[in-house]
């Protein structure tokens, strides 16, 4: 054979990355913790935690990473491919030392973190401490250096749809209530190797709603909005008909999944990622204008019509992302010495419990230190509201018993019920949050922006208001990975108890960019901006000027869309484990992208 003739074969490392980018997000296993949070009032007492989505993702992490690591360490003992990968170092020096740079912040964020444990080795509900956070860094550089050609870039590019392909199968069973992991099969693979009997596995998603394996729907979101892009340019790449089909059909797939999660985010970011792509190839590719609006069209309509069919979930979806003035009845309490005190629609009353043989007897003042008149409602359970003014109608105070025959009172402030208690040794007032715990470490925090309008995108509005001003505290050195949980005021029960958060933890902001200020600093988000801002620069330059529409332009501009959608997508989504993989190797995909098209000069 010639050598003009000769087939290169492509290099079989980058199994490495198709596993980080499409084997872990699939990962779906029990782990059994202690309960790190049992001395804090606002957590559980039980002694342990269940996790099913995030722990062996986490742990598959750290194996491709050392994996990753291990094999670049000996092609560099062994003097392999030394000329290209200076050249690649010098082509992207600026941008791997800004990489660097944030591994180093996040590092010195896990060392001086609240909790160094979670930081290290993982945080409830969050499992990306600072050895997952390296790991994101080692699999984008890794991509980045070993996609050396077309031939390596087409075979993870078909291993990617592969494996993209059953994810997008397991979300459509779940669409059509059929969900794998819900199933006996399931149940059993997810505590297999365990002592938990598989049928005490029980997931919280309603009939029909998508989650795949990415443990939230919101997550699923962002999934699609990166995968959808390179599948769909399949059905053009491919010159074959079965596997344009196939690409037809995963896309199908993916649209119905986005529809089934009912993440308004991905569903606007979709829309903007597609925009961003052919607004790309109609400035960059005059010949190909055809195959672009075939390609356009067959997957507008079949959008549209996945749409159609399915109205009724999308506007309950959008309905969230409303901006509704709030109308809380209570906004803040109190532990003082002589007594409650709330603030109930801008007024400061005070509830008084006295201790009686008979049983606890109850009085209300006004703002002003004066005593109201209570009478006896009739809900027959002893319930007592202010008489004759309808000012205080949505208040009700009455006694109640608690655990350990503890004497208790409550106020019921419209649909809200706040239960306290002073029947102690000292007669020191308590309160007796929805966990059952009874303390006295209670706060009324302030937020930003959202005032008035804490509801605002399912609760995040508050989230959001709280989360921004812990910003100015982590501008260097941030709190540390999975360390978001100790900063936000979790014990601030009234409004976490107005924003449907009753009984739960906050541990992560729902948005990407104030996730990594507040937990690696602000300057570690800045980096990681700069990254991605570089990237995107140079990538606009690169395929507005090609005039080669092959399948190295359309998969460079089809992970440019995905990874802009992603970065939308993080606005209201947080950084996780299940989908940052994705992430992280599509950017070293792009870089590596942008260095052949570079290169070919087209």
């Amino acid at each position: 054979m010639s050598k003009s003739k000769r087939i290169i074969k492509p290099d079989k490392c980058i199994l490495l990355t198709w596993f980080a980018m499409a084997v872990i997000p699939l990962i779906v296993h029990l782990d059994e913790r202690g309960n790190i949070f049992r001395d804090y009032a606002w957590f559980s007492s039980n002694e342990t935690n269940f996790d099913f989505f995030l722990v062996w993702k986490m742990y598959g992490l750290f194996a491709v990473m050392a994996a990753m690591f291990l094999y670049a360490m000996t092609d560099f003992y062994n003097g392999k491919r030394s000329a290209l990968h200076r050249e690649k170092r010098k082509n992207a020096g600026f941008v791997l030392l800004l990489a660097g740079l944030y591994v180093v912040l996040a590092l010195l964020s896990a060392i001086f973190a609240h909790d160094t444990g979670s930081a290290f080795l993982g945080g409830y509900a969050q499992y990306e401490p600072i050895i997952v956070l390296a790991a994101y860094v080692v699999i984008f550089m890794f991509t980045y250096f070993y996609v050396n050609g077309t031939e390596t870039l087409m075979f993870l590019y078909g291993m990617l749809v592969a494996g993209i392909a059953v994810l997008s199968l397991i979300g459509v069973t779940q669409y059509l209530n059929m969900d794998f992991y819900g199933s006996d099969i399931g149940k059993s693979l997810i505590t297999l190797f365990s002592n938990v009997d598989s049928d005490r596995v029980s997931l919280k998603f309603e009939p029909g709603r998508v989650y795949m394996s990415l443990y939230n729907p919101n997550y699923v979101g962002s999934y699609v909005i990166l995968v959808l892009p390179i599948v769909a340019v399949g059905m053009v790449i491919f010159k074959k008909m079965w596997p344009k089909a196939a690409c037809a059909v995963i896309a199908l797939m993916l649209v119905i999944c986005l529809i089934g999660s009912g993440s308004v985010t991905g569903m606007t970011a979709l829309i903007l990622s597609a925009v961003l792509f052919f607004l790309l190839a109609f400035a960059a590719v005059k010949n190909a204008h055809k195959k672009i609006i075939t390609a356009t069209a067959i997957t507008c309509v079949i959008a549209a019509a996945i749409a159609l069919a399915n109205m009724e979930v999308i506007k309950n979806a959008v309905s969230k992302y409303r901006m509704e003035k709030d109308n809380f009845i209570i906004r803040e309490m109190e532990l003082s010495g002589d007594g409650v005190i709330i603030d109930y629609k801008g007024e400061k009353l005070r509830i008084a419990c006295e201790n009686e043989v008979s049983g606890p007897s109850l009085s209300l003042y006004d703002g002003s230190g004066k005593q109201l008149l209570l009478s006896a409602v009739g809900d027959n359970n002893g319930g007592m509201a202010v008489a004759g003014n309808d000012f205080y109608s949505e208040l009700v105070i009455g006694n109640v018993s608690l655990a350990s025959n503890t004497r208790g009172f409550y106020a019921k402030c419209g649909e809200n019920t706040f239960v306290f208690t002073n029947d102690n040794d000292e007669g020191k007032y308590m309160y007796y949050n929805p966990l059952g715990n009874i303390t006295d470490d209670i706060v009324n925090s302030h937020g930003v922006l959202f005032d008035n309008y804490e509801r605002f995108a399912s609760g995040r509005g508050f989230i959001w208001s709280r989360t921004i001003p812990l910003l100015a505290d982590n501008l260097i050195i941030g709190c540390g990975p999975d360390n978001f949980v100790y900063e936000f005021p979790n014990n601030d029960y009234v409004s976490l108890m107005n924003n449907g958060y009753i009984g739960e933890v906050v541990t992560r902001p729902h948005n990407m960019y104030l996730q990594i200020g507040v937990q690696t600093g602000v300057l570690s988000l800045v980096l990681f901006i700069l990254i991605y801002v570089i990237y995107f620069i140079q990538s606009i330059r690169i395929y507005t000027k090609s005039t080669a529409f092959n399948a190295l332009w359309m998969i460079g501009a089809a992970v440019m869309a995905g990874t802009a959608g992603y970065m939308v997508c993080g606005l209201a989504n947080d950084s996780t484990v299940c989908v940052a993989p994705v992430f992280w190797g599509m950017l070293g995909l792009e870089y590596a992208c942008n260095y052949l098209m570079k290169r070919s000069k087209n």
